[in-house]
C-alpha cells in the first residue's frame, strides 16, 4: 500500500508572499518514495487528484509498478483519482490518518523541543494564497465584517454548537468564539467529534494530532497580529472590515492540500450570513429552553443550536446521533418490512411481490437457500426494463455507469474519425484550436504571478477565438483590462485543455505538449474532440462550471444522461421539460431544490446543456420568456450529435 498525499507545511517565502507551501508525498511504507514540495497546492479536489496522479506515475518509472491499494487523507480526492486508479486495477482506501506520511512531515518540521505534530494546518501570509478569485474573497471579508458588527459571541458563549445544514444537503458545525481570553470569530468543522475535541483540548497540537475531518477558523485580529504582507494586501485592496483590530484571519485545517475550495469558500459566506441573521432575528438568552432549531429565510441554512454538555460522550451520543437530530425527524415503523430488505425502496412491483411472498418462509430456510433465493429475485429483477429507469434494465444502467467511455466492448461510443469540416459546429473545438495555435505561434503564453494567461494573451484570444458574448455585447463595452479569472469561457477551456494533457507549465510559461501538437493535426481533429468530450465528462469536475454544490451524482450518471437525450431532445424542449426523461431518480433526488438553491433545470442547463452547445452536439434557441430581461432558452440534439456519440448493448 502506498500513502498519497500533499501535507500542508508552515514554510513561508521572503520572495512570495502569495505562497502555500505543501508537500506532495507518496510513501511506500516508512520510505519516501516521491516527494516534491509545491508553492501553491490547489485548492480543488480534481486538480489535488491530479498532482497525486502526477507523483505516483514519477514511482511508476522507477519502480514499474504499482501497488495494490492506495490511502489517501480525503474522500472528495480519493472520487477524482477513481478513474486513474480503476484503469490501473489498485483499491483505495480513505483514512485521515495517514501514519507514514504524518510522521514523515512531523519530523520534518520538528524543532527539536516541542512534540512532533502532524502537518495538517495552514494559514498563508496573505489572502491570495489561497488562490481564491478576488471576488470571493472581497465577499469572505463583506460578510465577515457585518458577523463582526453583529457581535454574536455575546449572545452564542462557547457552551453552544450549532449544526447548520446548507440547501444542496451539506452540513457543519459551528462553533462562535469571543469571550475572554478566545478572540472573536467562528469555527467550522465537517464532524461533531472534532468541534468537541476543539472546545475541550487542552492545545492546539492536540487538536492538529486528533482531527479528523475539514476544520476552518476564521478569525479577528488586530494588524499587529497579521503579517506585513497580509496588512499591505488588505489596504492595498480596499477589502471592507469592520474596525481597524478586526481584520480576518483563516486558518485550515486538515482540508486537501491545505486549501480551500470554492465549495467550502461559498459554505463559509453562507454560514457566517446565516449566524449573523440568527442573532438579529431571534432572542438568544440563557434562560430560553434548548436546542433552538431555526430556518434563515435569506440563505435557506437550517441551524439547530445546542448546549455543549459537560459529558462529550453525551454530546455525541444524545445529540448528535446519526448526523444530526433535527425536530422533524420521523421515527422508523418497526412494522414495516422494508427496513429488513432495503432493497424494497427501488424494487419493481413483481420483484416486490416475490420478496413478500418468501418472507413467510424465512424461518424454515437456511441462511445459504434465502440468499440463493433473494439472489434469484434479483437477477431477474435486474435484466427487466424499468419505467424509473427510462425503459433500460437495472443491468444496462450499471454497463452504462460503470464502463470505460468509446471502448469496443462498452455500450457507449464516440466516433474518433469525424472530419474537421464535419466539427465545424463545435464552438469549443475550434476555441481550443486557436488556443493551442496561438500558443505554437508565441512559443508559449507567458504566466502571471498567480499562474493564469497573461493579459496579452487573454486579449488575443478574445480577439481571435469564437465565443458567446452576455446579451451580444461586445468585450469592449464590459471592460477594458481582461485577465483570465475576469473571462470564465477562456479559463474553462485553458483547465479543460489542461486536464486533457493538451498543454503544461514550463518555465514559468503554458507551453503546449507533444501530444497537443499532434492532435493539433487536422486530419486528428476527431480525436481532439472525443479527447475534450471525455475530459469534460469525466474528469473535470462539473461543479467548477457554477461553482456550486458538487453534486456528484449528476456528472456519475452522464452516461445514462446522454442515452436517453437523443430521443428526449429530438424536438424543441426547456431544461425544465427535460429533468425527468435525463436524471435517474437518485440524482434527481439529490438534486431536491432548498430555499436558496439552484433548481435541477437550472443546473442541469449549466452543467450539461450548455456544455454540449458549446460542443456543437445540442442546438440552442432563445424566445420571449415569462421574465421580459430573462429569455426562455430551448435545446434540440444537433445532427453531429447522432454521428459522434452510439450506444451498443
Amino acid at each position: 500500500m502506498w500513502e498519497v498525499d500533499i501535507a500542508p507545511l508552515p514554510f513561508s517565502f521572503e520572495n512570495d508572499s502569495s505562497a502555500r507551501p505543501g508537500a506532495l508525498v507518496v510513501m511506500a511504507g516508512e520510505v519516501v518514495v516521491f516527494l516534491d514540495l509545491l508553492s501553491r497546492p490547489p485548492g480543488e479536489s480534481f486538480e489535488l487528484a491530479r498532482e497525486l496522479q502526477r507523483g505516483m506515475e514519477e514511482v511508476f518509472k522507477v519502480l514499474g509498478r504499482y501497488p495494490e491499494e492506495v490511502l489517501v487523507r480525503h474522500m472528495s480526492v480519493g472520487r477524482e483519482l477513481m478513474p486513474f486508479l480503476s484503469r490501473h486495477g489498485i483499491g483505495m482506501e480513505v483514512n485521515p490518518f495517514l501514519d507514514h506520511v504524518d510522521d514523515m512531515t512531523a519530523h520534518m518540521l520538528a524543532d527539536g523541543e516541542g512534540p512532533l505534530v502532524r502537518s495538517v494546518a495552514a494559514s498563508p501570509l496573505t489572502w491570495s494564497g489561497w488562490g481564491l478569485p478576488d471576488t470571493a474573497v472581497v465577499e469572505v471579508f463583506q460578510t465577515a465584517a457585518q458577523f463582526f458588527m453583529a457581535e454574536p459571541w455575546t449572545r452564542l458563549q462557547d457552551r453552544h454548537l450549532t449544526e447548520v445544514r446548507i440547501p444542496g444537503g451539506r452540513s457543519w458545525f459551528v462553533a462562535v468564539t469571543g469571550g475572554p481570553p478566545a478572540p472573536p470569530g467562528c469555527l467550522l468543522f465537517e464532524e461533531v467529534v472534532d468541534a468537541v475535541l476543539s472546545h475541550s483540548a487542552p492545545s492546539f497540537e492536540d487538536i492538529l494530532e486528533d482531527t479528523r475531518g475539514r476544520h476552518y477558523s476564521l478569525l479577528f485580529r488586530s494588524p499587529d497580529d497579521l503579517s506585513r504582507p497580509m496588512r499591505k494586501e488588505i489596504a492595498r485592496r480596499g477589502w471592507p472590515v469592520a474596525a481597524p483590530a478586526a481584520l480576518p484571519i483563516l486558518t485550515s485545517i486538515n482540508t486537501p492540500g491545505g486549501g480551500i475550495s470554492l465549495q467550502d469558500t461559498g459554505d463559509l459566506i453562507l454560514i457566517l450570513r446565516a449566524i449573523t441573521h440568527l442573532v438579529a432575528e431571534t432572542e438568544l438568552v440563557s434562560t430560553r429552553g434548548w436546542p433552538l432549531a431555526w430556518t434563515d429565510p435569506a440563505t435557506g441554512a437550517h441551524l439547530l443550536v445546542r448546549e455543549l454538555r459537560d459529558s462529550e460522550e453525551e454530546l455525541a451520543d444524545d445529540v448528535f446521533a446519526a448526523g444530526g437530530a433535527w425536530i422533524d425527524d420521523v421515527p422508523p415503523d418497526d412494522d414495516d418490512w422494508d427496513d429488513d430488505f432495503p432493497l424494497a425502496d427501488f424494487l419493481d412491483d413483481d420483484a416486490r411481490a416475490e420478496v413478500e411472498a418468501l418472507l413467510p418462509e424465512l424461518e424454515s430456510l437456511s441462511l445459504e437457500e434465502v440468499n440463493t433465493r433473494i439472489g434469484s429475485i434479483m437477477d431477474r429483477f435486474n435484466q427487466r426494463p424499468a419505467d424509473a429507469m427510462g425503459g433500460l434494465s437495472p443491468n444496462q444502467v450499471e454497463r452504462l455507469l460503470q464502463q470505460e467511455w468509446g471502448q469496443e466492448e462498452g455500450p457507449l461510443g464516440l466516433n474518433r474519425g469525424l472530419s474537421l469540416e464535419e466539427l465545424a459546429p463545435s464552438r469549443d473545438l475550434r476555441n481550443t484550436r486557436t488556443f493551442l495555435q496561438l500558443l505554437v505561434e508565441e512559443d508559449g503564453a507567458k504566466l502571471t504571478t498567480s499562474g493564469n494567461l497573461n493579459r496579452a494573451f487573454v486579449r488575443r484570444m478574445m480577439d481571435e477565438g469564437n465565443w458567446v458574448w452576455f446579451r451580444g455585447m461586445a468585450p469592449e463595452e464590459m471592460r477594458q483590462v481582461w485577465n483570465e479569472g475576469d473571462f470564465f469561457s477562456l479559463h474553462k477551456l485553458r483547465v479543460l485543455a489542461d486536464l486533457a494533457g493538451l498543454i503544461r507549465k514550463f518555465k514559468g510559461r503554458f507551453v503546449i505538449t507533444k501530444k497537443g501538437k499532434k492532435l493539433l493535426d487536422d486530419e486528428r481533429a476527431g480525436e481532439l474532440f472525443a479527447l475534450l468530450f471525455e475530459t469534460q465528462f469525466r474528469k473535470m469536475n462539473l461543479a467548477y462550471l457554477d461553482r456550486r454544490p458538487a453534486g456528484p451524482e449528476l456528472q456519475h450518471g452522464m452516461a445514462y444522461t446522454l442515452f436517453h437525450l437523443r430521443e428526449a431532445a429530438r424536438d424543441w424542449r426547456t431544461p425544465e421539460e427535460l429533468v425527468e426523461p435525463l436524471l435517474l431518480p437518485y440524482v434527481l433526488e439529490a438534486m431536491v431544490p432548498m430555499p436558496g438553491s439552484r433548481r435541477p433545470d437550472l443546473i442541469l442547463e449549466t452543467r450539461v446543456l450548455d456544455v454540449l452547445e458549446g460542443f456543437g452536439l445540442l442546438e440552442m434557441e432563445e424566445r420571449p420568456g415569462r421574465d421580459p430581461w430573462l429569455p426562455e432558452r430551448r435545446y434540440r440534439t444537433a445532427p453531429l450529435y447522432e454521428r459522434f456519440i452510439a450506444f451498443q448493448w
